[in-house]
């Protein structure tokens, strides 16, 4: 119970501050853009700086969850696990600015938009989440194999960690009227992040505490 506590807990920080930076990064994007679509080059420039930041949060998350795991996987060495988790990060995160990519040298649409439903919107989000956590664990998972038995289980425990975490921070996103007051913006991104680290932590340190029983030989 002390180890998932300490998993959870570690997660909710290592996410306030990796997630809330690049949130930040995001944020600041937008208003430098006047919060419209932007240009080709601001798009792809936004989107390589986003996934730069996303590493730099991999290895936030990684460095904050090694301190924990190295009490049931002592022989897993800080370098690796790090390293593994700002791996997975890049790769999700440039998954996740590829659509935005890619669109930015088509031509803006000339009708209105028509915004889609939460339904809508939290179906997409869950997938999104489910797609990248499995992404994100991957390079993690190679890492888990060596140590323990049963650390097949770690691939889909991350894709359904994010799949609850990401629908609560695209709702905690459209929450926020516009314009909305800076401090209280930055209050919610930094909140959000921290809330979406805990539910991660939560649900895929369960399955860590499993799969940690179960050690190679």
């Amino acid at each position: 119970m002390k180890f998932w506590l300490r998993w959870v807990f570690a997660n909710g920080c290592a996410e306030l501050v990796g997630l809330g930076i690049v949130a930040l990064a995001a944020l600041g994007l937008n208003a430098q853009a006047g919060g419209g679509p932007g240009s080709a080059a601001g798009i792809v420039g936004g989107a390589l700086l986003l996934t730069g930041l996303g590493g730099v949060e991999g290895a936030i998350v990684g460095g904050f969850q090694w301190l924990v795991l190295r009490r049931r996987l002592g022989a897993v060495s800080a370098r690796a696990w790090i390293l593994a988790t700002a791996i997975g990060a890049l790769a999700a995160w440039a998954l996740g600015s590829l659509p935005s990519v890619l669109m930015s040298g088509s031509e803006p649409p000339t009708a209105p938009q028509v915004m889609p439903d939460e339904a809508l919107i939290g179906g997409y989000a869950a997938a999104l989440g489910f797609t990248a956590g499995m992404i994100l664990a991957y390079p993690q998972w190679r890492v888990l194999r060596r140590h323990a038995a049963g650390s097949a289980l770690w691939l889909p425990v991350n894709g359904l960690a994010w799949a609850i975490a990401m629908p609560i921070i695209f709702a905690a996103a459209g929450s926020v009227p516009h314009p909305a007051n800076p401090g209280r913006l930055v209050g919610v991104i930094l909140a959000t992040a921290g809330l979406a680290g805990l539910v991660v932590g939560a649900v895929h340190g369960a399955a860590l505490v499993w799969i940690t029983r179960a050690r190679r030989p």
